[in-house]
């Protein structure tokens, strides 16, 4: 069973092993496969949808369908009910949920460099070139309108649900 790291490990560890800050999109087949659930389960006319049938659908192992409904469900994108006719459904409409809502509840944060990743206006006290480095503010930046563009998209724009 292949378990998905959230988001920020895996940059982490690309980082730690030279590889440099990868760019976000390159690895997001769990926050794809949680659209293809969530599109289930928003047009299954209010129906519970099983793990089973989900990763059944996509080909996926029924226990990774299993953990990425957990994640959407700790994030409060779908609830869950138990027994013969259980299974998930969203908890809100699909027009309230964006984009980056799904991407964050499955990856974890959006972010486009690893040196960017702490919130607020104080620097990265873990980095060693922030003092001289040019990019920061303009990363962070682009942090903010990535994650605002992100948060807009939702089912109302046709894209997904």
């Amino acid at each position: 069973d292949q378990q998905f790291p959230p988001f920020s490990k895996r940059c982490t560890e690309a980082f730690h092993a030279g590889l440099g800050a990868p760019f976000i999109f390159i690895s997001m087949v769990p926050a794809l496969v949680a659209l293809a659930a969530l599109a289930d389960t928003a047009n299954d006319a209010g129906r519970p949808v099983s793990a089973s049938t989900v990763a059944q659908t996509y080909t996926l192992p029924r226990a990774q369908m299993m953990n990425i409904f957990k994640d959407l469900q700790r994030a409060g994108l779908v609830r869950s009910s138990r027994g013969a006719q259980g299974g998930y459904r969203l908890t809100e409409s699909p027009d309230k949920i964006g984009l980056l809502r799904v991407i964050e509840a499955i990856e974890g944060p959006v972010r486009l460099a690893v040196c960017c990743e702490d919130e607020g206006d104080e620097p990265c006290t873990s980095c060693s070139v922030i003092d001289r480095c040019p990019v920061t503010a303009g990363t962070r930046r682009l942090n903010e309108l990535m994650n605002e563009f992100l948060s807009r998209i939702t089912s109302s724009v046709r894209l997904f649900f």
